[in-house]
């Protein structure tokens, strides 16, 4: 049994953000998001940035001075639940397609390369968003499987292979 299931994680109740939508983070959630960022940063030698509240991309990464560095990446976490490892649900993870987009456009927009890391068993993973193969394999999913709060808590969903993702140690052309 899904320990997310046990524990009432899906009928937690949300913040709500100034536009009324409900936010579903918890503090256990950003402690997670804070704890990969400190990693990501010390295995890329970048200082790891919070973008702020509610902005659809989690994070940037600067090089250079802690005062005055240079932008050189965008990076969004996913930390997975601890039991879902590289080989879980096929080898095949959920990214959203809204989050996919966001990334892919503000690379684009800015010509500075967007990353998806997400946190298995086996560790941090990355992909380069540019590297998602398309045309995207897209469908609706539900973003919590076992007990969705609502209708509205569903998303198209990118179902990514997990091959295609590097270990965080292994440094992205672009960040060097």
């Amino acid at each position: 049994m899904d320990e997310r299931a046990e524990s009432g994680y899906a009928d937690r109740a949300p913040d709500v953000i100034a536009a009324g939508q409900p936010y579903w983070q918890n503090a256990s959630d950003k402690e997670n998001e804070d704890r990969a960022a400190i990693e990501i940063g010390e295995a890329w030698n970048l200082i790891v940035r919070k973008m702020p509240a509610y902005h659809p991309i989690d994070r940037y990464g600067e090089r250079g001075p802690v005062d005055r560095g240079t932008l050189n990446s965008w990076i969004e976490i996913k930390c997975r639940r601890k039991t879902h490892s590289l080989e879980s649900y096929n080898g095949e993870v959920y990214f959203g397609v809204q989050k996919y987009l966001y990334l892919f456009n503000t690379a684009v927009g800015t010509g500075i390369p967007a990353y998806w890391v997400a946190r298995f068993t086996e560790g941090l993973y990355w992909i380069n968003v540019a590297s998602v193969p398309v045309p995207l394999e897209a469908n609706r999913a539900g973003t919590y499987v076992r007990a969705v709060p609502g209708f509205s808590d569903q998303e198209a969903m990118i179902f990514l292979k997990t091959s295609l993702m590097h270990p965080i140690a292994q440094i992205p052309t672009g960040v060097m």
